[in-house]
């Protein structure tokens, strides 16, 4: 994805299965909690619980983005 992205000369990366684009420039890792932009919009994601801003993730699309997030910031 990151590959793709950076020869396009592109910051964002969409995120598969969801409407969401992961700015990966704004990746911030603190322990597990990786702390984010998407479509503007700051968040944040615990890669060890799976949670999304604190809260279990609400559809597939938040999964999709917790998944990507945590695959980019820790390369699993």
């Amino acid at each position: 994805m990151i590959s793709s992205a950076f020869h396009s000369n592109n910051r964002t990366i969409a995120v598969p299965n969801s409407a969401y684009q992961l700015d990966y420039d704004s990746i911030r890792v603190n322990g597990s909690t990786v702390m984010f932009n998407v479509d503007g919009a700051p968040m944040s994601a615990d890669c060890t619980s799976g949670y999304l801003n604190g809260h279990s993730a609400e559809n597939r699309g938040q999964a999709q983005l917790v998944n990507a997030v945590c695959t980019v910031a820790f390369g699993k």
